[in-house]
């Protein structure tokens, strides 16, 4: 018993540890948030009230209450969500540019960008907030931890987190078992010992007399010396 619950622990150690590696490598080699939701390849999606925590997260006195729109982007491990909401907005194609530039001074924009990653569920996420208030450049600010030129997610999905080392930990223990098995099935098919693969000319039912394997370890126990 303490084997196993040794071995179990140590599976799922190693599972813990692949499946920051795997949710690591998609977060830097996939894509990555943008800043205007015309550049996203997703679509308009309804805005869930579960999905709002990460709005109010950001929201001080200066921001709505809520977000009027959301867009959603999805690919292999990875979700970006974005929330936003425009006050003061207009048609921008049936004003010319004086008064396009002259509307847009009374526009503020709000938006909420949240990156999530990881596989086969999302377990890590970061969040970027950023506003536009007028035709100036937009002021932003991200809770992703920083190190140099490389952004780190900062939240752990804990649901997503025990999934993914559950999975990965029993990948660990299953891959290596099944060839231990599958090797010692073709070692006995062969007519070799399974443990060490030696010949056995004598069939199997005698046991293995390189390794010992199927025999009394007792046989071979020296006698006592004679007085």
């Amino acid at each position: 018993m303490k084997r196993f619950l040794s071995g179990l622990a140590l599976c799922l150690l190693l599972g813990a540890v692949l499946n920051g590696v795997v949710a690591g490598g998609i977060w830097f080699y996939g894509s990555k948030p943008v800043s205007t939701p015309m550049e996203l390849r997703g679509g308009p999606a309804p805005i869930r009230r579960s999905e709002l925590a990460s709005w109010r997260r950001c929201a001080t006195s200066g921001w709505p209450p809520e977000p009027d729109w959301a867009w959603d982007e999805r690919f292999f491990g990875s979700r970006y969500r974005k929330l936003s909401r425009t006050m003061g907005g207009f048609e921008a194609s049936e004003l010319s540019s004086e008064e396009f530039l002259d509307r847009a001074k009374n526009r503020s924009i709000y938006t909420v960008e949240v990156a999530e990653c990881g596989w086969p569920v999302r377990c890590l996420a970061a969040e970027r907030w950023w506003e536009m208030h007028g035709p100036t450049p937009f002021s932003w600010r991200s809770s992703a931890l920083r190190i140099g030129a490389f952004a780190f997610p900062d939240r752990l999905l804990w649901g997503g987190l025990i999934v993914n080392t559950l999975v990965y930990g029993l990948l660990i223990w299953a891959i290596p078992t099944a060839w231990i098995r599958t090797t010692r099935l073709t070692r006995r098919w062969r007519g070799r010992c399974p443990a060490c693969a030696y010949q056995l000319h004598d069939g199997l039912a005698s046991g293995c007399p390189e390794c010992g394997w199927k025999r009394d370890q007792t046989s071979g126990a020296t006698a006592a010396p004679a007085r």
